[in-house]
């Protein structure tokens, strides 16, 4: 089993990247030695045989602020599609000793009724704004990366009363289409992170 990268590794790949473009002996960094070259030649190697291998979809989360970001990667050949945003995921938030959180009454901009639309149902989504800058409801993943495409405010969409340390939670969900060309569902495996909510986020 080859070893992780580390950080000298990937210095030295970066070293031979930025200066060539190839293997050839005549486009080497000539700060390297040979004992480098060879090492950055294998991990750039191993670099592209993970980028290669396949990876189902996947929801990703990240928090900025008290803002959280959500999107969907994965490397397959698997195409979905995006519901509307108040179908696209759903969220629940936890304090520390495990119980939920409840939802702002008034906030219904999320976790509704996972149903086709009839933009994606006459293909009209393809001649929206959204998909001609590129930003399509039709997703597909060439390559192991995540797109942003939804925000959640969290102070917004829970009724959080106490300052401390919470668990939010994102289930991702999207359609996928079946051999007779009709949506269905594709619930992605929901994914978690840690926040701490301050009495002055609370305005407290």
């Amino acid at each position: 089993m080859k070893a992780p990268l580390n950080g000298k590794h990937i210095a030295l790949c970066l070293a031979l990247l930025i200066t060539h473009r190839s293997y050839s002996q005549d486009h080497w960094n000539p700060s390297l030695t040979e004992t480098q070259k060879a090492a950055a030649i294998i991990q750039l190697e191993h670099v592209k045989a993970e980028a290669r291998k396949p990876r189902p979809v996947y929801a990703a989360i990240s928090l900025y602020g008290k803002q959280c970001r959500i999107g969907v990667g994965g490397n397959t050949n698997i195409v979905a599609y995006r519901p509307l945003r108040s179908q696209a995921f759903d969220a629940h938030l936890f304090a520390a000793d495990g119980k939920e959180i409840s939802k702002a009454w008034f906030n219904h901009n999320f976790g509704q009724n996972l149903k086709p639309d009839k933009e994606l149902l006459d293909g009209s989504f393809k001649m929206s704004l959204e998909s001609q800058f590129g930003h399509s409801r039709e997703l597909v993943f060439p390559r192991d990366s995540s797109a942003h495409y939804w925000d959640l405010d969290i102070l917004k969409s829970f009724r959080i009363k106490e300052a401390g340390e919470y668990r939010l939670q994102v289930q991702v969900r999207l359609f996928t289409k079946d051999t007779n060309g009709v949506f269905q569902p594709f619930i992605l495996p929901p994914v978690e992170t840690k926040m701490n909510i301050s009495e002055k986020d609370l305005g407290k």
